[in-house]
């Protein structure tokens, strides 16, 4: 999603990445690579096809989301859920058993993490996420999306005990420094104009 991302970002936005955050988002998504396992792209041809639509679909919307400047965020995530349930659960009813019995059985500790999800995780987290993509250039914004598995190792170790590998370790260092830098590393010509 990063590279589709600040790819429709440069063509339609004129965002210019540079040198310096081009390499940062290799860094990154190396990190990311070694963290998580390379894709059997050859075992699991159509499942990274899929995986690559859904990618290119996210970085559609960021893109299609920072021409409304003036959209209220909230109004937006309200639509999209209006939209999304019906067809998440036609699916769910094709390909997924057993959800009445799953509700009624359902305990504090996975009401209190759908509510996690539906207040923290999109009202909140997406109406800020969709705020920043909207006043700040793409391409500066979207890598921030590469720290992800670093921190959901790192709780996994706090919360799971999960043990500490030296794949975590490399990829969390390749991918921290790689979005520093692009934080830190700003193109030329947008140098100039803050200067």
């Amino acid at each position: 999603g990063v590279p589709f991302s600040c790819l429709l970002g440069s063509i339609l936005f004129k965002d210019r990445i540079g040198r310096w955050r081009s390499l940062g988002m290799l860094a990154s998504f190396i990190g990311v690579i070694i963290i998580c396992g390379s894709p059997r792209i050859i075992a699991q041809y159509w499942q990274f096809l899929i995986a690559c639509a859904g990618a290119f679909m996210w970085a559609f919307s960021n893109v299609f989301l920072k021409r409304f400047e003036q959209a209220n965020m909230l109004a937006v995530l309200g639509w999209m859920s209006l939209f999304s349930a019906p067809m998440l659960a036609i699916i769910s009813a094709v390909v997924e058993h057993g959800q009445l019995e799953v509700f009624h059985r359902a305990t504090w500790q996975t009401w209190a993490a759908l509510g996690y999800t539906v207040v923290m995780s999109t009202i909140i987290a997406y109406g800020l996420w969709y705020s920043l993509i909207r006043t700040h250039p793409i391409s500066r914004i979207v890598p921030y999306t590469l720290l992800v598995p670093v921190f959901g190792l790192v709780f996994a170790q706090f919360f799971f005990s999960e043990p500490i590998t030296w794949q975590f370790i490399v990829g969390g260092i390749f991918t921290v420094a790689g979005v520093a830098v692009i934080v830190i590393r700003r193109p030329e010509n947008a140098r100039r104009e803050v200067a």
